[in-house]
């Protein structure tokens, strides 16, 4: 029955995705006149999304992983023995017995899983963009945020499947709280899409069949999350990295050619507002 409830709830939070639906039927200049907008506020809110609920969220998994497979960051602090002060004395000068085995740092791991995602989707995005001459309307853009998107949207899946694992009320909550998140992510993808080259109706049904994804995550979730706790912690960081690369290295520089005709600090703002949402989203959790 919890896996009932977990694929209503991940079909509920695909719906989502059909959002573009309220400028489906708008004329082409209001369209442009609110595709930058929706830009800036994906942008916005894909970097809150990244670094406000992803991102810790691999952290705590991190910890998780380590502690339950005795995994280190590679390299330990410097344990320094200040106690009882053993030096060894050379020539009148004291030599201190420092164990140099290394820097650990706390999320080490998640770092490079980070890193992996921006570098992944950095080569897709060399791979996938068009060549000079090339006559094909669609930008990879669109490509990329509707492969982030889906992994995104993937992980949601898994974190209902889960949540609906341990108690139907856990599940629920996690539902509402991935809906709220995802009305301003899933209207901004779709603008995204527009704005790369996207017709609308290829634009909506891609977005819809990257929110279908969810349905997937949580089949994933009922057998192979339930039993594996470090899938869903390296798809999350990954995850993490591919959203910020979206973010950093395609929306925002768009915003900001389209800045240079005013408006900037409109932009600049309404970015803030998405990641704002993001933060607000953190009190439901």
């Amino acid at each position: 029955m919890a896996l009932a409830y977990a694929m209503l709830a991940a079909l509920l939070v695909s719906i989502v995705s059909l959002i573009g639906l309220v400028t489906f039927f708008s004329g082409k200049d209001l369209h442009k006149r609110v595709s930058h907008i929706l830009l800036a506020l994906a942008a916005g809110a894909m970097l809150g999304n990244a670094v406000l609920h992803l991102l810790p969220h691999a952290l705590t998994l991190e910890q998780v992983w380590i502690t339950e497979h005795g995994v280190t960051a590679g390299h330990e602090h410097h344990d320094h023995d200040h106690d009882g002060h053993d030096h060894a004395t050379t020539g009148g000068a004291h030599v201190h017995n420092h164990d140099h085995g290394g820097h650990g740092h706390v999320g080490m791991w998640t770092a490079f899983l980070l890193l992996g995602g921006m570098v992944s989707f950095y080569a897709l995005d060399l791979l996938i963009r068009p060549k000079k001459g090339d006559d094909r309307k669609e930008s990879s853009e669109g490509y990329l945020v509707a492969v982030g998107d889906g992994i995104e949207n993937f992980l949601d899946g898994i974190v209902i499947g889960t949540s609906f694992l341990v108690s139907v009320p856990l599940g629920i909550a996690a539902t509402v709280t991935i809906f709220l998140h995802e009305i301003p992510l899933e209207l901004g993808d779709y603008a995204v899409m527009r704005h790369s080259g996207f017709s609308k109706m290829k634009a909506l049904l891609t977005n819809f069949l990257s929110g279908l994804l969810s349905l997937v995550g949580v089949l994933v979730a009922y057998l192979v999350g339930s039993q594996v706790e470090s899938f869903v912690f390296f798809a999350t960081a990954i995850a993490a990295g591919a959203l910020l690369y979206i973010a950093a290295s395609i929306l925002v520089p768009h915003v900001r050619q389209e800045s240079q005709e005013g408006g900037g600090f409109q932009y600049f703002l309404v970015s803030l507002f998405g990641m704002a949402l993001m933060a607000a989203i953190l009190l439901f959790e």
